[in-house]
């Protein structure tokens, strides 16, 4: 089974599910949907340079939580992947999946050097039937899917790519491109027939929030010391304002130019503050402590966190 339909779903601005207005009048209902459907154009629209320069067909879609897929194998040769409940932007319309959706794919007649396309499949119509979303998995070797069921037209939401490997025709490992899409903070695409597609597309109004959050996460780097060897007894070459002998540890930063970072010393959730702090170079900063606190018999967990 590689195409399923959320048992328990809602796409909230469409002619089918609205019932404003005259009801049974669908020309109202239509073009209120397509008034309503605007709003949700605004979240898609890129404002960033790498955003502005893709076409709109191409930021269309965007998830606004959930959108975690999950996957397992019970030795057979079958796969068994679920998308966890999820509200998502497909073709400016809102979609709300309140339960989880599971497809299963058998993998083996397949090779593991292609891999598995998880799709939302959907495509706004001026329709007050149903217009149901469907939960799709494909298998792609870079060049025909399997089944033959690809649709450009409505296939625009890749939620996740599956890799896999076998032994023999069983499934033995799994392997998922995002594993979090709140912490890809990357665009990641996939390129089928020449037009790329978004992996787990995240609405550009969240996705800036999000990228910035991570920014502020990775200069925030936390070190715990526990060992009194890691403390250098020395005598500063460089004027800290007290004369004596004191120790010292160097610790790698993994952002370059940081002169200007702050660093926080704790013991036990206290924060005390380091006799010196040495810029040794745009990489690794150089912390001094006293001797006294540094060549305790039993030394203190401390942790460094560096911000900046």
């Amino acid at each position: 089974m590689y195409i399923q339909k959320p048992s328990d779903y809602e796409a909230l601005v469409t002619p089918y599910q609205q019932r404003l207005l005259q009801f049974g009048v669908d020309d109202s209902k239509i073009y209120l949907s397509e008034a309503s459907n605007s709003v949700f154009k605004a979240f898609t629209n890129g404002f960033t340079p790498d955003e502005t320069t893709r076409s709109y067909d191409e930021r269309k879609h965007a998830i606004l939580d959930g959108g975690f897929v999950t996957t397992s194998f019970d030795g057979t040769s079958t796969i068994v992947i679920t998308l966890k409940p999820t509200t998502i932007i497909a073709d400016n319309v809102l979609i709300v999946i309140k339960d989880d959706v599971t497809v299963d794919v058998d993998v083996e007649t397949l090779n593991e050097s292609g891999e598995i396309l998880l799709f939302l499949s959907y495509k706004y119509i001026k329709s007050v039937y149903e217009n149901a979303p469907l939960i799709k998995a494909l298998y792609y070797d870079g060049t025909t899917f399997t089944p033959d069921d690809f649709i450009s037209d409505t296939d625009g939401v890749i939620l996740n790519i599956i890799r896999f490997q076998k032994t023999g025709s069983l499934v033995s490992e799994i392997t998922t491109v995002v594993d979090n899409p709140y912490i890809q903070v990357i665009k990641k695409f996939k390129t089928i027939n020449g037009d790329d597609y978004e992996i787990a597309p995240l609405a550009n109004f969240w996705y800036r929030i999000i990228e910035g959050y991570h920014e502020l996460h990775t200069r925030r780097q936390e070190f715990v010391i526990d060992d009194a060897n890691m403390w250098i007894q020395e005598i500063p070459n460089f004027g800290i304002g007290v004369n004596g002998t004191f120790h010292s540890t160097e610790l790698n930063i993994d952002l370059i130019q940081r002169k200007n970072c702050i660093v926080q010393c704790y013991i036990n959730d206290v924060k005390i503050d380091p006799t010196a702090i040495q810029h040794v170079s745009d990489t690794k900063v150089k912390v001094w402590m006293p001797a006294d606190w540094a060549t305790q018999p039993v030394l203190p967990s401390m942790s460094i966190i560096i911000v900046g």
